[in-house]
Order: C-alpha cells, then sequence, then structure tokens
C-alpha cells in the first residue's frame, strides 16, 4: 500500500503543495513519511523513505532505510530533513469508520492517510488534508485514481518496472 499511496499521491499537485518562504507553490515529488512498530516496546517510530516511480527502485529505498533505521527507538528513527514529505500511518489493530488528527492547519499542507485493520479483504483508508489546498473533489480523484491503480496493481507494477 506505502507504494500504491505514494505513486497515487504524486500523481495530484493539489497534494503536493506547501508555502515556502511564503509563496505557494508544489513539490515536483513528495516522499513517504511513515511509522513502524516496535513489538517488544510497543513504541512507534517515524521513517521516511525516497520517493521513486520505479517500484524496484522504490521498494529498494524502503527496505535500505527499515534495515538500516528500523531498530532506531527514537521518534524520529531517521532524521526528517526534506520539506517535501507526506504521512502515512496505520492502526491494524482495530477498524474504524474516522479518524481525526488535531493538526494546526495554518501551515501544515501534507497529506496524512491513516490504515485500518485488514478485514474481508477491505481496508478503510482515511484522508487528512488541509482544504485551503484540496478539497473533496481532489480527494475524490485521487481515491479513483488509488482504486484503479490497486485494481490492475499486476500491470501497474510491471509498468513502474521497466
Amino acid at each position: 500500500m506505502l507504494y500504491c499511496i505514494s505513486r497515487s499521491v504524486n500523481e495530484f499537485l493539489e497534494f503536493k503543495m506547501d508555502f515556502q518562504n511564503g509563496v505557494l507553490g508544489y513539490y515536483e515529488i513528495i516522499h513517504p513519511s511513515y511509522t513502524i512498530f516496535h513489538k517488544n516496546s510497543e513504541t512507534f517510530s517515524s521513517l521516511w523513505s525516497k520517493y521513486d516511480e520505479d517500484f524496484v527502485k522504490f521498494n529498494k529505498n524502503l527496505q535500505n532505510d527499515k534495515t538500516k533505521f528500523g531498530e532506531n527507538l527514537s521518534y524520529e528513527a531517521k532524521a526528517i530533513n526534506l520539506p517535501n514529505l507526506f504521512y502515512i500511518s496505520s492502526i491494524p489493530w482495530i477498524n474504524f469508520t474516522d479518524f481525526n488528527l488535531q493538526i494546526d492547519r495554518s501551515n501544515f499542507y501534507a497529506p496524512i492517510f491513516t490504515l485500518s485493520k485488514i478485514k474481508d479483504s477491505n481496508i478503510l483508508l482515511n484522508i487528512n488534508v488541509n482544504y485551503a489546498v484540496c478539497d473533496g473533489y481532489h480527494v475524490a480523484k485521487f481515491v479513483d485514481f488509488l482504486q484503479n491503480f490497486i485494481n490492475n496493481l499486476k500491470t501497474n507494477i510491471y509498468k513502474a518496472c521497466l
């Protein structure tokens, strides 16, 4: 899902917008920041990996980061030195119908995605966006793209590896 969401996010300018030096613009590419769970300590850490449209390269970046930083128990296991990130997390232990993060949206434009527990091959995806740059219309376009991408995953992954 990390690749599918990352690939889909990077299709839409509205999901890549931010202010830099007081000017609204967008990044060409944004990279996923995601949480990893440490079972022994029951804590989480935040990692990010460089996005690449090529699935093999993206997966290699992901695996390298997990290998290098996955055992680091600090909150920021890999220092965040990029402004062009979006966020993915999951609550794989429960099903939910809504999940709301209380974030001051006046200066935070990155989308946040939260995945639920998988039930009967279904998974809920909660999407938090700043409506100053992205509204329901754009979210619907994103969801349609993501669903189509997942429905055609074998073909899309094959194309992404060419």
